[in-house]
């Protein structure tokens, strides 16, 4: 088992993920003659402008954009929401909820699989997309809190808001929330150790893929876990997540670890988002 890498070198890869984001979504908008990051008008909301219009390609078209103001701070999130066919549905009808993390581009290439017709009617469920905004990080884990990481990452990560949307979602739509589930790669599969630490009363069960979390923070996990990350990944380190996975198996956590030979740092794979995960992820209910 390859050792955990120095603190330094996993901090200069999380900071990464936020100049990456960042500068990729300021370019876009740069190009179209605008500005990045976020937009006020007068007293109105904060709007936090998505990183891309597409996060599923082709596929969003799909997908019904939508914006949720969280009331405590005045700002407004954009979303993207599926919801399986038959509305109105008969009374006593409920679905599970998928919640897909983008990357740090703005791709959130689960979402694509899980609204053909074979999964809808295998696995009918409401799928959720929110956005995070250029310069901001899903989530930081909690052992970096104090240390090594600036405050002002710390401070601006978009779980939080993302959690937030979940809840206002599940009130408000027939959602079995037993079986919210939550998946993501890369910034996005940072997002999904975040929720599967602190968010095990809303998560049924986690799927991160090829993301970046502490290997101290294996033992906290606390949602049923499938971990998937490729071992040719040269952007999040592979010796990061094996640690992370033997640290969390050791103490106990309910971790399924998948490490793929020949893939290296690959969200668009469909090797990623195979029938097995699937039928995984929807087995889990929570307790």
């Amino acid at each position: 088992m390859s050792p955990p890498p120095k603190k330094n070198n996993f901090v200069v890869i999380i900071l990464s993920l936020v100049i990456i984001g960042g500068l990729g979504f300021a370019g876009m908008k740069m190009l179209r003659g605008g500005s990045a990051g976020n937009v006020k008008t007068g007293g109105a909301p904060v709007v936090e402008v998505p990183r891309t219009e597409t996060p599923m390609a082709q596929y969003t078209r799909f997908f019904k954009k939508k914006q949720f103001t969280l009331p405590e701070d005045n700002r407004t999130l954009t979303y993207y929401w599926f919801e399986p066919a038959g509305r109105p549905y008969p009374p006593g009808l409920s679905f599970p909820l998928v919640v897909i993390l983008h990357g740090a581009p703005g791709n959130a290439y689960a979402a694509e699989y899980l609204i053909t017709q074979r999964m809808q009617l295998d696995y009918p469920a409401f799928i959720l997309v929110p956005m995070s905004p250029a310069g901001k990080i899903w989530a930081v884990p909690d052992t970096m809190n104090g240390k090594d990481v600036d405050r002002k990452y710390l401070d601006n990560q978009s779980l939080p808001d993302a959690v937030a949307l979940v809840r206002d979602v599940a009130k408000n739509n027939p959602v079995d929330t037993s079986r919210i589930y939550i998946l993501g790669c890369s910034d996005g599969g940072g997002g999904a150790y975040g929720a599967a630490t602190r968010y095990s009363n809303i998560f049924a069960a986690a799927v991160p893929i090829s993301g970046l979390w502490d290997p101290l923070g294996g033992g906290a996990l606390r949602t049923a876990t499938w971990i998937v990350h490729g071992a040719l990944d040269a952007g999040m380190p592979i010796a990061n997540t094996r640690a992370l996975a033997a640290g969390a198996k050791a103490a106990g956590a309910p971790v399924v670890f998948t490490e793929i030979p020949d893939m290296g740092h690959e969200c668009s794979n469909p090797r990623l988002y195979t029938r097995a995960l699937w039928q995984w992820l929807f087995a889990h209910r929570k307790k």
